[in-house]
């Protein structure tokens, strides 16, 4: 009896120990944060949306409260401190992480301060990074970079001489990453995209690559590169649709490679292509590519110049898979393929969720799906993704790889609504 009665006592002062810390930080959120707004944000599905990411531009939020103070803030659901980050870009915004329950709405506050700036640590769930060799020296006979080490950087521009596996990129380009799957692009003639899986929710891509060049096609405990790419154009990539058949981003006049964002929930990648050359005709071309915490997708967005003939997608194509189309009606649909496709013969899904406004027909290849663009597209973006058996909780049927493309389709036809309260 007087155990439990001491059990009882214990339990209580826990509680009461983490409502006092509770109080305690709310009083210094509002002490350091002392102006606030709020928003309305409506989840009309009848699914449940986790981390879901909520971004508004910094422009609507100063037209609303003019005296807003990006590098100071918190945002707020009741009492629970959301992770959210100041995106600068081209066009700045604020983004957060939200939960909502089927048909349900919440009151998010955003409280900050007029002016200063306060870093809020928030576990790291994405990351961008960019790496090349210092210290060393070009080989030009042979395209190979000698010596020098690793360094990270925010931006490059590629030599004329890199090509494909000169060493001087560590994984051979930029790599970008979830808390559930990591990808890469090859900064050369290929410009293909790649995919790393991930058996673990922890940023990875800092400890790749650094001593043996190709390690990472080798499994080891955090996952691997499960994507045998080889001549394709690999998941989600653009080219030229010319003559019949697909151009990639390859004979380049200069590349230059940036990282953009590195963020606790959301990173990106901007890669300028200067005088793209296919077939005598010379474009400019942006990519940009983010992630954002708790998803698979990663969003690609392209910019042309003026051009004659259209754009077009890849989905990379394996035999013994299965090949998907979205069947549900909406703005965005998807093609994907599910089978043993990864390099070890282990069940893989990939993806590509498109605009039906953007897209006029789908090709099949020897080597790739391509989801043709209507010529006048000049800017477009799309989504593509994996799915790896060996992820944590990963998806390991075809049935399940259905449902989850259908549930993500749901969720981009049906976005949340964003509305300011006061």
């Amino acid at each position: 009896m007087k155990c439990q009665i001491f059990k009882l006592f214990e339990i209580f002062f826990i509680i009461a120990a983490l409502l006092s810390i509770a109080c305690t930080r709310n009083s210094e959120i509002k002490n350091s944060f002392p102006e606030s707004f709020t928003l309305t944000i409506k989840n009309n599905l009848n699914l449940a949306r986790q981390d879901a990411l909520v971004q508004i531009d910094l422009e609507k939020i100063k037209e609303k409260d003019e005296k807003f103070n990006p590098q100071a803030m918190v945002v707020l659901s009741g009492r629970k401190e959301l992770a959210s980050q100041y995106v600068i870009g081209e066009k700045e915004s604020i983004a957060f992480l939200v939960d909502m329950k089927p048909n349900k709405e919440k009151t998010i506050r955003i409280r900050y301060a007029k002016s200063g700036r306060k870093t809020n640590n928030y576990a790291k769930r994405t990351h961008a990074i960019l790496s090349q060799k210092v210290g060393g020296s070009w080989d030009k006979k042979n395209h190979i970079y000698s010596g020098g080490h690793f360094m990270d950087t925010i931006r490059t521009i590629v030599p004329a001489v890199h090509t494909d596996h000169s060493t001087y990129y560590r994984f051979e380009g930029p790599g970008w990453e979830s808390d559930k799957v990591g990808y890469r692009l090859y900064l050369d003639h290929r410009n293909a995209i790649d995919v790393f899986g991930k058996k673990t929710t922890d940023m990875v891509l800092d400890s790749i690559g650094w001593i043996n060049f190709e390690h990472y096609h080798e499994m080891d405990h955090w996952g691997m590169d499960i994507l045998k790419v080889g001549d394709s154009f690999g998941l989600g990539a653009v080219g030229i649709w010319t003559e019949d058949k697909a151009y990639k981003v390859e004979k380049v006049s200069q590349i230059m490679c940036t990282i953009m964002e590195d963020g606790p929930i959301y990173s990106k990648i901007a890669i300028d292509y200067n005088k793209w050359m296919v077939n005598n005709e010379k474009y400019n071309l942006c990519s940009e590519f983010s992630i954002q915490a708790g998803s698979r997708l990663s969003k690609h967005a392209v910019n042309i110049s003026e051009h004659r003939d259209p754009l077009c997608i890849s989905l990379i194509r394996h035999d013994n898979t299965e090949f998907i189309k979205s069947k549900n009606k909406g703005e965005w649909q998807y093609i994907a393929t599910f089978g043993p496709q990864d390099i070890a013969g282990k069940k893989l899904g990939m993806f590509v969720f498109y605009c039906t406004d953007v897209v006029n027909e789908i090709r099949s290849m020897d080597l790739d799906y391509f989801l043709i663009m209507k010529p006048e597209i000049h800017s477009a973006h799309w989504f593509f993704g994996a799915v790896w058996q060996e992820e944590k909780n990963g998806i390991k049927t075809l049935k399940g790889f259905r449902d989850y493309l259908d549930e993500t389709q749901q969720k981009l036809n049906n976005p949340l609504v964003v509305e300011f309260t006061d």
